[in-house]
């Protein structure tokens, strides 16, 4: 569907009629459906408040109920100089004469003058809660009513995730305002190779926010719950950095870095620790790679049962079998789902 065939006329139109559109035009038509629909959506408010969000007088005359927004848009294309108003207030009105000559803000294209209205102080991710890019939002995807953008907070890995991941979901809208700035975002706006490396980060960078949700006090997490999650972590880390191609690579970077930190924390896992884990059926040795340190845990173990049935040996009436069997027997079996306590009562 081309832009030029839209017509304003048209009542409302929600994410799927967007999508659906969007879906329909070639790449060199998409900006043009975008902007049609900004436009339809200032004069929609227009219509909505007593306080006029529209463009100029030119603009008003072309955008009639019954004009085309192909002609809207050959009409922007011809850069004129009709104006609108920019006042400190931030509202745009057709009506100039009850402002100054001084006051009047004359913008070559309403296009651009308008999406600098849209987030505010012409500086677009400064002010980007501003109530119209909010609007904008709610419009173009209602789910999105409640996302803004966020601030990466360097010692935090969750919220260089939700910084990117919520830069994703608003990537239409976000590609929309960015679109009336060209000059301003050449080089800080992402192309779509440096989408795909955000994409990457966002994948890489998940696996850490499920396991700050599997590991807050809310799930009450098992000692063996934690050792699992790090050695998963640990591992989804290893193998990432073993498929990259290029060690230098931001992405394999970040993954370095978070890996040699979380090897730091299993370093603090004591050897109470590791036996604990060991004794949960729902993990066993699933947190040890086979090698060293899965041969030491083990020793560990076996120690600490012949130390305490040294112990218990004296009251016992009943011959019980060597704590090395009982160690073997137990690793033998079949690792269980089921809760580790009610486990250990039954057996």
């Amino acid at each position: 569907m081309d832009s030029e065939n839209v017509d304003s006329s048209e009542e409302g139109f929600d994410h799927d009629s967007v999508t659906a559109s969007t879906s329909l035009i070639s790449k060199e038509n998409i900006k043009s459906n975008r902007k049609s629909i900004v436009w339809k959506f200032m004069h929609e408010e227009k219509d909505r408040n007593d306080d006029s969000i529209v463009v100029c007088d030119k603009c008003l005359q072309e955008y009639s109920i019954n004009t085309s927004t192909g002609v809207l848009a050959e009409h922007l294309n011809n850069k004129h100089n009709h104006g609108i108003t920019l006042k400190s207030k931030r509202y745009l009105s057709s009506n100039q004469s009850s402002y100054s000559k001084d006051d009047i803000k004359h913008i070559e294209e309403c296009e651009n003058s308008i999406l600098d209205f849209f987030v505010g102080d012409q500086i677009s991710f400064n002010t980007a809660e501003h109530r119209w890019f909010c609007k904008m939002t709610n419009i173009l995807d209602p789910s999105k009513t409640f996302h803004t953008l966020k601030v990466d907070v360097v010692t935090r890995w969750n919220s260089t995730y939700e910084m990117l991941h919520r830069f994703k979901l608003l990537r239409l809208e976000t590609d929309l305002l960015v679109t009336a700035h060209k000059n301003q975002f050449n080089f800080t706006y992402p192309n779509d190779s440096e989408w795909e490396r955000i994409n990457t980060m966002i994948d890489l960078l998940h696996p850490v926010l499920e396991a700050t949700e599997y590991l807050s006090s809310i799930s009450y997490p098992t000692i063996s719950d934690v050792c699992l999650t790090i050695g998963g972590l640990i591992r989804h880390f290893d193998q990432f950095i073993d498929r990259s191609q290029l060690e230098e690579e931001e992405e394999c970077l970040v993954a370095d870095s978070i890996c040699y930190k979380l090897n730091e924390y299993w370093s603090l896992l004591d050897e109470k620790i590791t036996i604990a884990a060991i004794l949960d059926p729902s993990s066993k040795l699933k947190i040890f790679s086979p090698g060293e340190k899965r041969t030491s845990a083990i020793t560990n173990l076996r120690q600490e049962m012949v130390h305490y049935k040294s112990l218990a040996s004296e009251e016992q009436e009943t011959e019980q079998p060597p704590p090395e069997e009982e160690l073997d027997l137990y690793l033998a079996l079949p690792i269980c789902k089921n809760n580790s306590l009610s486990w250990w009562e039954q057996n």
